[in-house]
C-alpha cells in the first residue's frame, strides 16, 4: 500500500508498506533545478555530509554507529531526472521485527544528524574534507574518458541539448568545481535546506503514519522558506522542430510504400522481372543443399527433371 503525506511545507513522504522484505530503506532527496553553476556543489554536498556529524565526527565513528544498528548503511544520493537534480542521503537496515530492537528509529536519528548537524570548523565545513571530496568528485568526472560508452553519451547530450539545462551532467562540470571552497559550499548548503522541495521515500513494514510520527520531530530543525519551483513537465516544442515534423509527415503521406517483413515474403516477384545484382559484389557459389532437385540429379548423373 502506497501513502503520500505532507510533513512540512514542501516536504513530502511517500511510504510503501510491505512485509515482503527483511530490510527497510529510506531516502531523503532535495530537488534542485539542473544548473551548471550549482550542479557540481549539489553532487559534492552528500559526500561531505557523510564525513561526520557533531556526535560522530569521523568515518570510523559513523561506522561504529552503523555496526551497532545490526549492520545498517548510509550513503549519498545524486540523481538526474529530466532538468531536475536530486541530492540527498539514503539508508537501509534490518527490520525491527527481525532485529528484536528499534533499529529504524535510531537509523533515522543518525541520518537526520548527518544532514542537519554536520561536522564544522569555524562555522563552515572542514576545509580538508572539502579538498578531499572535491578531488574525488573530479576524478570521477574525468574517469568518463576511460569509458567509451559513457563518454559518447555525455558528448551526445552536450551537442544535442546545447544551450539547454539537460546538457548539464549529473555530477556537474569539472570547471565549476575548481572555485568551490568551504565557505561557498556552506552557503549553498544553507540555501538547499531552506529553498528546496524535499521528497522522502520509505519502503518497509511500518505504516505511513508511524513513519511520519518518527520523522516530524527530527525535521523540526529543517529551515523552510520559499522553495525553488521544479517541474518535470515538458516545455513547448520549438517552432522549427514542429515545422520539420509536419513537413516529414506530409512527405510520408505521398511516398509509395514498399512491402517489408513477412508481407514482402508473401508477395512474389513476376517471372519477367530482372534481378538486379551489384556488379562489384562477388557472387557466391550456390550451396548444393539449397537445391534438392539438383542434388538428386548430380547424384544420379543425369539431368534435372
Amino acid at each position: 500500500m502506497t501513502t503520500r503525506l505532507e510533513l512540512l511545507p514542501d516536504v513530502y513522504l511517500t511510504a510503501v508498506q510491505t512485509s515482503r522484505f527483511k530490510t527497510a530503506c529510506f531516502s531523503l532527496s532535495f530537488l534542485r533545478p539542473l544548473r551548471q553553476e550549482e550542479a557540481g556543489m549539489n553532487a559534492l554536498l552528500p559526500s561531505v555530509l557523510l564525513r561526520g556529524s557533531e556526535s560522530a565526527p569521523s568515518i570510523r565513528a559513523i561506522a561504529d554507529r552503523l555496526d551497532a544498528l545490526c549492520g545498517a548503511s548510509v550513503g549519498s544520493l545524486v540523481r538526474k531526472k529530466g532538468e531536475i537534480q536530486l541530492t540527498g542521503l539514503f539508508a537501509d537496515g534490518l527490520e525491527d521485527r527481525y532485529a528484536g530492537e528499534p533499529v529504524f528509529s535510531r537509523l533515522l536519528e543518525l541520518t537526520a544528524e548527518l544532514l542537519l548537524r554536520p561536522r564544522t570548523q569555524g562555522g563552515v565545513f572542514v576545509p580538508q574534507i572539502i579538498m578531499q571530496e572535491r578531488q574525488k568528485l573530479l576524478d570521477t568526472i574525468e574517469s568518463t574518458l576511460d569509458d567509451k560508452a559513457e563518454y559518447c553519451q555525455t558528448q551526445l547530450l552536450r551537442q544535442m541539448c546545447r544551450g539547454e539545462a539537460y546538457a548539464v551532467g549529473r555530477l556537474g562540470e569539472a570547471g565549476s568545481l575548481a572555485a568551490v571552497d568551504e565557505a561557498a559550499l556552506w552557503a549553498h548548503y544553507q540555501k538547499v535546506l531552506a529553498s528546496s522541495r524535499a521528497e522522502l521515500f520509505y519502503l518497509g513494514s511500518k505504516p505511513a503514519q508511524e513513519v511520519a510520527a518518527l520523522l516530524q520531530p527530527l525535521l523540526k530543525a529543517l529551515p523552510r522558506g520559499a522553495c525553488v519551483p521544479v517541474s518535470t513537465a515538458p516545455g513547448p516544442q520549438p517552432k522549427a522542430l514542429r515545422r520539420t515534423r509536419a513537413t516529414a509527415a506530409r512527405a510520408g503521406a505521398h511516398r509509395p510504400r514498399l512491402p517489408h517483413g513477412h508481407h514482402a515474403a508473401r508477395r512474389p516477384l513476376p517471372r519477367d522481372t530482372p534481378v538486379q545484382r551489384d556488379p562489384g559484389r562477388r557472387r557466391a557459389e550456390p550451396a548444393v543443399h539449397r537445391h534438392p532437385r539438383r542434388a538428386v540429379a548430380l547424384l544420379r548423373g543425369g539431368e534435372l527433371v
